[in-house]
């Protein structure tokens, strides 16, 4: 990607924000691997080319080289909307099959005083209700993640 890709993404995602803005709704960029903008540093190129908020998907940002746990640091006041999904070897997995510290997310979000929206996902798993359930469970064991 050019410099300048960035800058027109930028502007372009500013006018995605206003448009929201203007019809009471909250938009939120998600990187995304195999995309424009999947790495941190490519992260970090395009949000200050922007007002649009961040959606981070946990297992994508791992995917594209990052620790999700520091880029909700470093952007957690643009953090509106969150997706939590696990990752481990090149696969996206149901929560608690996967090596992410969803515990040290929570608190990055509970430190905050966030009250956003938190969607736990799976792109993709051989059965999708098995993969739900295993998820569940792993979050009816964790506390932690459900005081939030």
């Amino acid at each position: 990607m050019l410099e300048r890709d960035y800058r027109d993404l930028g502007e372009a995602l500013n006018k995605v924000s206003h448009i929201a803005e203007k019809y009471g709704l909250i938009a939120s960029y998600h990187p995304h691997l195999g995309t424009c903008v999947q790495s941190p540093e490519q992260l970090d190129k395009l949000m200050p080319l922007t007002v649009i908020n961040l959606c981070p998907d946990t297992a994508h940002i791992e995917a594209g080289g990052g620790d999700p746990v520091e880029v909700m640091r470093k952007y957690i006041d643009r953090i509106k909307y969150v997706h939590l999904k696990d990752y481990q070897k090149g696969e996206f997995l149901p929560l608690g099959e996967g090596h992410q510290d969803f515990e040290d997310m929570i608190k990055v979000l509970e430190d905050a005083h966030y009250d956003g929206w938190i969607t736990i996902e799976l792109d993709s798993y051989q059965d999708p209700k098995v993969g739900a359930e295993i998820s569940r469970k792993y979050l009816s064991k964790n506390e932690t993640l459900t005081s939030i």
